[in-house]
């Protein structure tokens, strides 16, 4: 039996459509953006556990204000859809006050903030 004759080439990989290659680079800027604020978030919750170890009761109103905002910004970009998403990531890039985001988010979805001021 000859060698040359019984071997098939396997098919080559085609290329990903561009609507794929569109959604992957979506996907992994939406996915830096998310670890990037995940650490800040930790960063926030550890300065919180640190001040509340320090001392028994919360004294800076305005950092507890931004932990929350930062929870409500990150569930949105967690659970919400690829546009709110999208107009959040574009806000944040902007350099956008996270409580003051965050205060529209709540609006947006429907949910009840404690940041009326």
């Amino acid at each position: 039996m000859d060698v040359g004759t019984s071997h098939k080439s396997k098919p080559r990989a085609t290329a990903s459509c561009h609507p794929c290659r569109t959604r992957k680079v979506k996907a992994i800027a939406q996915a830096e953006m998310i670890t990037e604020l995940r650490g800040k978030v930790n960063q926030i919750r550890e300065q919180v556990g640190q001040r509340l170890a320090g001392r028994p009761s919360f004294d800076d109103l305005e950092e507890e204000e931004e932990a929350a905002a930062m929870e409500i910004v990150y569930s949105a970009l967690r659970l919400g859809s690829e546009d709110l998403v999208w107009h959040i990531v574009g806000r944040i890039r902007n350099g956008e006050d996270v409580r003051d985001l965050a205060k529209d988010v709540a609006r947006d979805i429907g949910i009840e903030d404690d940041f009326s001021v």
